[in-house]
């Protein structure tokens, strides 16, 4: 009986506008109703030729769609009797078909996540806000920290060493990448680090990775273990927050003042710490620089107890007065400084490429590991990288940028002046890519942040990023974005925060 039952399809409305082909829709239609029953097991479907012309379609637009059902079980076809919904249609199809918008706490009852994907699914929806900014087209949000100015990126220049690269590519080189990187490109950051932050290194210890984050898991996948103790700067990056927690890492967070990150609070709390986590050029975000005498004693401290300093040195190319600092690993006689660097701050994020100079006694595990995780950066981004260094495009773009900063850090603190002066005291240093601006009072910075956020402007605030107590609270402001647009963006401000319930003071 059920196999004359004859379905209608007269509610199938196609948009003939859509980008999505109309075989598809008619595809997704019939599924759908398949799936939540309303085309029974049994169900017969017109014919490819009666649909075709009830709809104004080609015939092959119509079988496209069926033969799609057909190869995937929802359909079968027989010879005198048309196509139909099988009488024995399989469960899992169904359940598979039904089950797509599950909750991770729904799909975890009836198979559990792991620790790592437990933990990663608890920070999603923090990694989904912080990222929201770096997804806007054109120019980004305004006082985006994370950015870097993006309208004043030579593109004719990188297009010519994108071209040479694809020039300079053999048949050999559309394999797999090399392992820890295109030769050239080593020997390129190897002298641009010995020359520009002394660092101390052979080009065998220089690895080329996909930013900052992936340079930071290898080192933790390699030398930490569940439970191991860790010092980070407090506050500090929330996606070493997130790495650390997924890593089960047991974190004891050191407070950071004028000098870095305050060593003998450190060696009081956890005197045992396997690792620290460090950004003595430029602490994110609190922005300070950590003085000599701390880099001694920090240095002092690893040797004696055999820890790891990871030093990530995230935008230290931009530095407005005098010339970059040196790096903490080049006054490193004992090998215990991992040194990891980005591009993405001195050229563009999406360019996925950085660096780490690790210590030859973790070059063949930290290898190993990026090989056995993602084989490496894309050769094509690295060759192209390469033209662009030895050609002096990079040198020169990073001189240029230094002056475009210092231009629109002081455009930034003039905005400040002239609209929000009674509600943040800002607080900035000749280097990087943002400043601090600082409530005063016990104000929310988190509620701050949002409510700015909502608005369209981005501004992280010094809570979110602190592990212990927070001590003052403010909000981090970039400044890479044109004089204007940091002007317009302050005035804006003033009314959000105000409605956020900052108060200005006399």
């Amino acid at each position: 009986m059920t196999g004359r039952v004859v379905a209608t399809l007269a509610d199938l409305a196609l948009d003939r506008a859509s980008d999505v082909p109309l075989h598809r829709q008619i595809y997704a239609h019939v599924r759908r109703a398949i799936v939540t029953g309303r085309f029974p097991s049994g169900t017969r479907l017109p014919s490819t030729r009666v649909l075709a012309t009830s709809l104004g379609l080609s015939r092959n637009t119509v079988s496209h769609a069926y033969e799609q059902l057909i190869d995937e079980g929802f359909l079968e076809a027989q010879v005198g009797s048309g196509t139909r919904v099988p009488n024995d249609l399989p469960r899992h199809l169904l359940d598979a078909a039904a089950s797509t918008n599950h909750t991770v706490d729904e799909l975890a009852n009836h198979a559990p996540l792991s620790r790592l994907g437990q933990a990663y699914a608890e920070a999603s929806p923090t990694i989904a806000r912080a990222h929201a900014a770096f997804m806007t087209p054109a120019s980004f949000v305004p006082f985006s920290p994370a950015v870097p100015a993006l309208d004043a990126f030579p593109r004719r220049a990188w297009e010519k060493a994108i071209a040479k690269a694809w020039r300079d590519l053999d048949q050999a080189d559309l394999g797999y990448s090399r392992p820890g990187g295109y030769g050239p490109l080593r020997e390129a950051i190897a002298d641009h680090m010995r020359e520009t932050r002394g660092v101390r290194c052979d080009v065998e210890q220089v690895i080329v990775t996909s930013g900052t984050q992936q340079a930071l898991s290898l080192v933790a996948r390699v030398v930490l273990d569940p439970g191991d103790v860790v010092w980070t700067e407090d506050p500090c990056f929330y996606g070493l927050h997130v790495l650390l927690r997924t890593m089960r890492a047991r974190v004891v967070p050191v407070p950071v003042d004028a000098d870095g990150i305050v060593v003998e609070d450190g060696i009081a709390t956890a005197p045992d710490a396997k690792v620290a986590f460090v950004s003595p050029s430029h602490q994110y975000p609190l922005g300070t620089t950590m003085s000599l005498s701390r880099r001694l004693q920090l240095l002092r401290w690893a040797r004696e107890m055999g820890a790891w300093l990871v030093e990530d040195d995230y935008d230290s190319e931009f530095r407005f007065s005098g010339y970059p600092l040196q790096a903490l690993q080049g006054l490193d006689p004992s090998g215990r400084v991992i040194y990891t660097g980005t591009f993405s701050k001195s050229l563009f994020p999406s360019l996925r490429l950085g660096y780490l100079v690790v210590p030859p006694a973790l070059l063949d595990p930290v290898a190993a590991a990026q090989a056995f995780g993602d084989r490496g950066a894309s050769l094509m981004a690295q060759v192209a990288l390469h033209r662009f260094m030895v050609s002096g495009q990079f040198g020169r773009h990073i001189r240029t940028m230094r002056l475009l900063y210092a231009r629109r850090q002081q455009a930034l603190l003039e905005a400040v002046a002239t609209h929000l002066a009674d509600l943040i005291d800002i607080d900035a240093t000749p280097a990087g890519l943002h400043a601090v601006g600082w409530f005063r009072g016990d104000v929310d910075d988190v509620a701050a942040s949002t409510a700015l956020r909502d608005a369209g402007i981005e501004a992280p605030s010094v809570s979110s990023m602190a592990l212990g107590e927070v001590r003052r609270r403010g909000l981090v402001l970039g400044y890479t974005t044109p004089e204007d647009a940091l002007l317009s963006a302050a005035e804006r401000a003033r009314g959000i925060l105000l409605g956020a319930g900052v108060r200005p003071w006399s």
